[in-house]
């Protein structure tokens, strides 16, 4: 059977090889930020993000969601490579805006999952 080491540089070089921006491995652990969470929620902070404020047990403790979970693979991800953020439009063109890059390319969401 594989050491922890081993198995950690194994679940990293996938996520890599999958493609993910970043990849880490955390230990389970209550979070840290209780207080802030819960004010911003009761502050109305989260807006029309509704499901923000389900849950908040589990968003506040890994171990709640998943009894017995031992370790977090983490994996942040970039919306979009942004290549086209920085075209300028032509003297006179009329007005013109920029799209956000997380609406540039298909839900991260499912994008994410797939992987």
């Amino acid at each position: 059977m594989a050491n922890s080491e081993e198995t950690t540089r194994s679940v990293l070089d996938r996520c890599k090889a999958l493609g993910f921006a970043l990849a880490g491995i955390a230990r389970p652990a209550p979070s840290q930020h209780e207080r802030e969470l819960r004010d911003w929620l009761a502050a109305g902070k989260h807006g029309e993000m509704g499901y923000l404020a389900e849950h908040t047990t589990e968003r506040l403790d890994p171990r709640e969601m998943v009894p017995g979970v031992r370790s977090i693979i983490c994996v942040p991800d970039r919306y979009h490579d942004g290549a086209d953020a920085a075209e300028t439009p032509a003297a006179g063109a009329g007005p013109r805006g920029r799209i956000a890059r997380y609406a540039r390319g298909d839900d991260y969401h499912l994008v994410m999952k797939k992987r």
